[in-house]
Order: C-alpha cells, then structure tokens, then sequence
C-alpha cells in the first residue's frame, strides 16, 4: 500500500488509540547513524542513544543515593547521554514516595558524585 509522502513498499498496520493506523516498511530499517557521534552543544556524544529520565527511588531514608544507583548508571554508561532520575533540590517535596534522591545535602552530593564519576570513568556522559 502506497501512502502519500512516504517512498518504498509499506504496509498499513491497524491498532488502537491514537495511533489507529501506522505505515511499517517492508524493509529492515537502518539504524547506523544511531551509533555515530554528534555534538550537542559543548556535549561531544559518542552516540545519539540517550536514556530517559526514569525515577527509580533507589535512595536511601535521607535521599542519598546509594551504591545501586551507582551500579544502575554505570551499567548503562555506553549509552551516547544518560539523564538522571527526579531529584529533590529542598528538603520535604518528595513526590515519588519517599525514596527519590536529593542534591540539597553534602551527603547527596557527594553521593551524586561518586555516581557521575563512575559512569565518567566507564566512558559516558550523564547529566
């Protein structure tokens, strides 16, 4: 089925919601220039994966962040850019339960940067 605008033999997928119909190719789509460099900015990415922001209220009771979180982002250090999860700049707005992390305390930010530094070491970028 040929749709306007879009070249090549497609297909039309039928769903539900918004997106009630959708044009898939017949053709494995080429993803190379996802794993190539870009600059954003003054961040020179070594791709153009970024990883989301996705709370995971691994912190502790206090909202410092904890040997897990520097675990969880190090794992995933080979994506191009990592941003973090919501983080509690004022003490007493939590939002996520109770276990989110802070960066108003000495103790979070010397947490955050035991997590930064670590990904930095395993080659990534993360804000």
């Amino acid at each position: 089925m040929k749709h306007p605008g879009v070249e090549g033999p497609h297909r039309l997928r039928y769903g539900s919601g918004p997106a009630k119909y959708a044009i898939t190719s017949f053709f494995p789509m080429h993803h190379a220039s996802l794993f190539t460099p870009v600059t954003l900015g003054a961040l020179e990415l070594t791709n153009r994966i970024v990883m989301a922001a996705l709370t995971r209220c691994r912190a502790d009771a206090d909202h410092v962040p904890s040997d897990l979180m520097v675990d969880y982002y190090t794992q995933r250090a080979s994506a191009g850019l990592i941003l973090t999860e919501a983080t509690m700049v004022m003490a007493g707005n939590s939002a996520f339960g109770g276990r989110e992390p802070g960066i108003y305390s000495d103790a979070q930010v010397a947490a955050w940067k035991k997590v930064t530094d670590s990904v930095h070491a395993a080659g990534g970028k993360i804000l």
